[in-house]
């Protein structure tokens, strides 16, 4: 490890990214053109021969944006670095909101995400699971709707109730004008 490894913050433009790219993503690209994506600290990494690491997704993603991404960039690692990189849990959004302090997290999530969908693209977009909000567009359909928590205690309580009798969970719905349900 005697080679000299840099580490940087530099901004990187769609045609420096090109550039990065050489021979060598749509949901990191609406959060760069959204606004959403923070200078986090990932960075994009480079062996002593210029090869790219890791960061590719990114790269591609400020192209696809059109819009610069000011990040750290370390360049002249080992090659071999790159075994290790990328090897931990990717964290989900259930995780993230746990982080802000939500209760239920991963389900609040998930109703979340489907709600979103079904909002702004109708109810066959909201069943189906290729589809991805980036997570920015989840957490501010969150802020702006706080009922979602209370929906998902309505959900879990009708949904308790239910099993205590024995009766099967095929399908939860609230009638028009039905109450909040309480435990039994």
């Amino acid at each position: 490890m005697g080679e000299k490894i840099t580490a940087k913050v530099e901004t990187i433009t769609p045609e420096i990214a090109k550039t990065m790219l050489g021979e060598n993503v749509n949901l990191f690209a609406r959060e760069i053109r959204n606004g959403e994506w923070r200078f986090n600290g990932e960075a994009i990494k480079f062996g002593k021969d210029g090869r790219l690491l890791d960061g590719q997704h990114r790269l591609l993603a400020v192209i696809a944006a059109d819009k610069p991404l000011t990040t750290l960039v370390i360049r002249g690692l080992e090659d071999e670095t790159q075994q290790t990189m990328d090897s931990g849990k990717t964290r989900t959004l259930g995780d993230v909101l746990t982080l802000r302090g939500e209760k239920n997290s991963t389900q609040l999530a998930s109703l979340a995400r489907a709600v979103y969908l079904a909002d702004q693209l109708g109810m066959e977009a909201a069943a189906q699971n290729d589809l991805k909000p980036t997570r920015g567009e989840i957490i501010s359909f969150i802020d702006q709707t706080p009922q979602l928590a209370d929906v998902l205690a309505a959900l879990t309580i009708k949904a308790w109730n239910k099993w205590r009798k024995g009766k099967p969970l095929r399908q939860l719905k609230f009638s028009a004008g039905e109450s909040f349900p309480t435990p039994r």
